[in-house]
């Protein structure tokens, strides 16, 4: 069914009541010359008005909420993968003349033009971008080009709701690396506890993984190259080595991230800053 819901000449009956316009129904009245008089929320033309003969034809347009429904799959930028959108657009009629003038059943043509703005939109984002395309998804209601669209039909925008999923290839896919990832960080964790074990007791070994994983900013394979560096190097006592490794611990990791600021290799930059660490609390000892 379109928006206009019926229309009729108008005749004028001098004991007939004079059609009435409503919250839901508005009447759009169509003289010769083209011109147009509308009435909504219980407005009705005037008897006198009515029996002159102004106008010949009246309108009734459904003023109702409706909704347009968007269930397809759209490319990614990846291009091989896909997300499924399923989306539910409220809207109702802004403009009942241009409804009558040209626009009695939109739907067709306004899905259309919705699904070529999408289109558009989703190939901007990758699979991993998820979560921001369905932040994109939940704004429409505020997207411009979406509520020109509606505007072009008379029609104005009320609500959008949304939910985006990954297509079946891309599911699949990053399945797979999750599970890639999750199998390396399980191989990192055991050959950082086995050198840990080579050179402490089990509890010292697992205290130290510990604080380890307190240090989120650093990955593992970062915090296995550091403490590998320490245990390795001859210059270091064995004493020596275990207070470096605290002293690692107490600054959170940041040793490494000078290391990115200054010219001198990792293992060196390392090495100068834990010496000086140390040279520095012996100095204290001494002082006290």
């Amino acid at each position: 069914m379109g928006l206009i819901l019926n229309k009729e000449e108008v005749k004028f009956n001098l004991f007939a009541s004079v059609p009435s316009s409503s919250k839901e129904i508005a009447l759009v009245y169509i003289d010769k010359q083209g011109n147009n008089l509308v009435l909504k929320d219980g407005d009705r033309m005037h008897k006198s008005e009515h029996r002159f003969g102004k106008y010949h034809t009246y309108y009734e347009v459904d003023m109702k909420k409706k909704e347009l429904k968007i269930d397809k799959e759209f490319v990614s930028s990846e291009e091989i993968y896909t997300f499924n959108l399923s989306i539910l657009f409220d809207y109702r009629v802004e403009d009942p003349v241009l409804i009558v003038q040209e626009y009695d059943n939109p739907q067709i043509a306004l899905e259309e033009k919705i699904f070529y703005i999408l289109d558009g939109l989703v190939c901007k984002y990758s699979i991993e971008e998820k979560q921001i395309l369905s932040e994109e998804i939940r704004n429409l209601n505020n997207n411009l080009d979406v509520i020109q669209v509606f505007r072009q039909f008379g029609l104005k925008l009320t609500d959008v709701h949304g939910n985006v999923k990954l297509g079946e290839r891309a599911r699949k896919n990053l399945e797979k690396s999750d599970d890639i990832t999750q199998s390396k960080k399980i191989h990192e964790e055991h050959s950082l506890k086995d050198i840990l074990l080579a050179n402490y007791s089990y509890n010292e070994a697992l205290d130290i993984m510990e604080k380890l994983e307190s240090i989120s900013v650093k990955s593992i394979r970062e915090r296995k190259v550091i403490l590998s560096e320490i245990e390795a190097d001859p210059n270091i006592n064995p004493n020596d080595k275990r207070k470096l490794i605290n002293h690692y611990f107490n600054q959170g990791g940041n040793l490494l991230s000078r290391n990115h600021l200054s010219g001198t290799s990792k293992a060196d930059s390392n090495r100068l800053n834990l010496k000086s660490t140390l040279q520095e609390e012996e100095e204290e000892d001494v002082l006290e």
